[in-house]
């Protein structure tokens, strides 16, 4: 385990290196990408916005925590659940203003099954990042999962706002509907 950090904290530190003083939600360099996004003429253009979008939502001027912030990421992709909270929150607890901390936990606690814990986060993550269309997302996912329809289009419709070419709001949108409009039969 140890040296499966010791190599990924290296890996991470040599990503990071090149990257600028300025990090996450507050980084002057969003508002221009978010117009771009919004105005995105396909979802292959507006790939390549969204990309970099969550590239500098990810970047954070401690070090530590991104590099724990990575750290946890790549627990949750790898399944160890418990450890990614654990970096997670470590991350929170170290900079509580750092948005994607919060929104990476959400996903987590969304995966295990913590739909309080996952909301939480995701007031959390808006409350920093008003443009957060991953948070928004994963409350029409939340919304869904309970089978609260209307709840779910709000959402997915304000992820759109920001994001018009959001391939995951579009599909959760339409099945929110057309759940809804089976319900309504």
């Amino acid at each position: 385990m140890t040296k499966f950090l010791s190599t990924l904290t290296l890996g991470i530190f040599l990503t990071l290196s090149g990257q600028s003083a300025w990090a996450d939600q507050n980084d002057p360099r969003l508002s221009a990408l978010f117009d771009k996004l919004k105005n995105a003429e396909s979802a292959a253009i507006a790939n390549t916005f969204e990309e970099k979008i969550w590239q500098i939502w990810l970047e954070h001027s401690d070090k530590r925590t991104q590099e724990v912030t990575l750290i946890g990421i790549s627990f949750m992709n790898s399944g160890q659940f418990d450890l990614a909270e654990l970096a997670f929150t470590e991350a929170i607890d170290k900079n509580p203003n750092f948005a994607e901390a919060w929104n990476k936990r959400a996903t987590l606690r969304y995966l295990v099954g913590d739909l309080e814990g996952s909301v939480a986060d995701c007031a959390n993550v808006l409350n920093l990042e008003p443009r957060h269309y991953g948070a928004m997302a994963g409350l029409g996912m939340i919304s869904a999962a309970r089978s609260n329809w209307k709840q779910a289009i709000e959402w997915y419709q304000r992820a759109l706002t920001i994001h018009p070419n959001f391939t995951g709001a579009k599909i959760g949108l339409e099945q929110s509907i057309a759940n809804l409009n089976a319900e309504q039969i």
